[in-house]
């Protein structure tokens, strides 16, 4: 049914997974070596992971309504991409922390993500037929 998502599940999985391994070197590279470099850069990196781990189940989710409401495929291909995006500008941002405004771009895109799924979720609840190249107020003057 929601098969779009589920590519989008899979390619976060994916970069859950890689991300986890990543930090698993880390740890082993800080244990072998008795040295303390790799240790400050897990405790950063852990953060781009728990970036993944919090806010992609409900980005899913809302992305999974979204198409089974009847979305174009770009629009959820679209969503998906913001979601994706957002979660390797967060990584780099605590890959590389010096003068890195990437964090801030990945909140402003997942923050945004959300808002969109909600916006059309909500429309295809109030039963909007179409999804018109229009702003919101238009779309909820559609509304039966």
């Amino acid at each position: 049914m929601a098969m779009l998502t589920s590519l989008y599940v899979v390619i976060m999985a994916m970069l859950y997974m890689g991300h986890t391994w990543y930090l698993i070197l880390l740890k082993r590279h800080a244990r072998t070596k008795h040295v303390d470099w790799p240790m400050r850069r897990y405790d950063r990196a852990s953060h781009g992971r728990n970036f993944v781990a919090q806010y992609t189940p409900l980005a899913l989710i809302l992305l999974a309504m979204v198409e089974i409401g009847g979305a174009p495929a770009p629009i959820v291909h679209a969503l998906g991409l913001m979601l994706v995006v957002a979660a390797l500008l967060h990584c780099h941002a605590f890959g590389f922390p010096a003068h890195n405004r990437s964090g801030v771009a990945a909140m402003l895109l997942v923050t945004s993500m959300y808002a969109i799924t909600m916006a059309l979720a909500l429309a295809q609840y109030a039963g909007v037929d179409e999804l018109p190249g229009t702003s919101l107020m238009a779309l909820l003057g559609q509304v039966r």
